[in-house]
């Protein structure tokens, strides 16, 4: 398997895209998948590809994904930079011909918890940006250090329909707010008890439930055997 990547600011997304496919020409790279990460604090867009090398490409192989991958960065990539605001990793396939599966998007969103503020406060933004995509959600991971959580992170699989739809209009119903807000309460409370925690919580049709495992404690005994006075 082959790797390449670039980085760059997301709004010189024209050059960067014929830089980069231009690399993956001289390389011979047959792309397999491609894996975007966003980080919002340094508005910096990293580019990864993952194949096979062949002993050349087809044009029409080259054109087809040089003109998906424009148009995934101003159908999907920048309306989730400009209306999200957040990080995140967006891997989309390709198949043998340079066609990108937009049916089945991947798109992780970590997150960081404030410190030292209300709980509300500190999940008000995660919430903000995951609860609108909840039904697409698969599993959720906390990771928390000193007895408090850092990271939520959450894995989202989507298709470029049900995305857009989900950008354009972000809806987080009274009682999808409830549930989450519900489950926060537990996860911190839990937290509290671990000097560090590292979790993953299943997702449900939108629902996420806080479950504590059962904890076995394991008992240490020692048998002191005293020599008996001759």
């Amino acid at each position: 398997m082959v790797k390449e990547s670039s980085s760059n600011s997301y709004y010189d997304q024209e050059g960067e895209i014929s830089q980069f496919c231009e690399r993956i020409r001289e390389k011979n790279i047959l792309a397999r998948e491609m894996e975007f990460e966003y980080k919002w604090r340094a508005n910096n867009l990293i580019t990864r590809v993952d194949g096979t090398t062949t002993l050349a490409l087809t044009p029409a192989f080259m054109d087809s994904v040089s003109q998906q991958l424009d148009l995934l960065y101003k159908e999907v990539i920048t309306p989730l930079i400009e209306r999200v605001q957040s990080n995140f990793v967006l891997t989309v396939k390709i198949d043998a011909l340079g066609h990108f599966s937009l049916d089945d998007l991947k798109i992780t969103f970590k997150i960081d918890l404030k410190q030292h503020v209300s709980l509300h406060e500190s999940f008000r933004i995660p919430f903000r940006i995951l609860i609108p995509f909840s039904e697409y959600i698969d599993y959720l991971s906390l990771r928390g250090q000193g007895h408090n959580l850092k990271v939520i992170e959450a894995e989202v699989n989507i298709n470029k329909l049900d995305l857009l739809d989900v950008i354009d209009c972000p809806i987080a119903g009274p009682k999808a707010k409830e549930q989450w807000l519900a489950f926060a309460i537990e996860a911190t409370a839990e937290a509290k008890k671990e000097h560090s925690i590292n979790v993953i919580i299943p997702v449900s049709e939108g629902e996420v439930t806080w479950e504590i495992p059962h904890r076995r404690r394991m008992q240490h005994v020692e048998f002191l055997h005293k020599k008996k006075k001759k």
